[in-house]
């Protein structure tokens, strides 16, 4: 199935957290937002690697890194990260980060097309 503004919803996308396990419900929250986020984008992407950080274990205060990671088709991986609170807003703003840059690469792309 695939939506119309591209393959966001075909977009693969790889959860790695290291040496922790995540709650079901965060990584279902990972792929619909990091899918909804980079619909516009979808397209020019083969997958993306979601990278899970707890940075200080159990102790509280903005210790969640998400690291994203876009591999565009023949061109070098485009990372973003983000540290937060709690996984939704770390998710949240390394997709929002990402699709920055990517929709930056998007342009300089159509611009050499020119």
């Amino acid at each position: 199935m695939t939506d119309r503004s591209g393959d966001a919803l075909d977009l693969q996308v790889i959860i790695n957290t290291g040496h922790f396990s995540l709650k079901q419900e965060t990584e279902h929250d990972a792929h619909v937002q990091v899918k909804h986020i980079l619909r516009h984008v979808a397209s020019m992407l083969t997958r993306v690697e979601i990278h899970f950080h707890d940075v200080d274990g159990p102790k509280h205060g903005v210790d969640k890194r998400v690291l994203i990671e876009g591999r565009i088709r023949g061109k070098d991986p485009v990372v973003a990260e983000n540290d937060a609170r709690d996984w939704h807003a770390a998710i949240k703003g390394a997709a929002e980060k990402l699709e920055r840059v990517l929709q930056h690469q998007l342009g300089k792309l159509e611009d050499k097309r020119r």
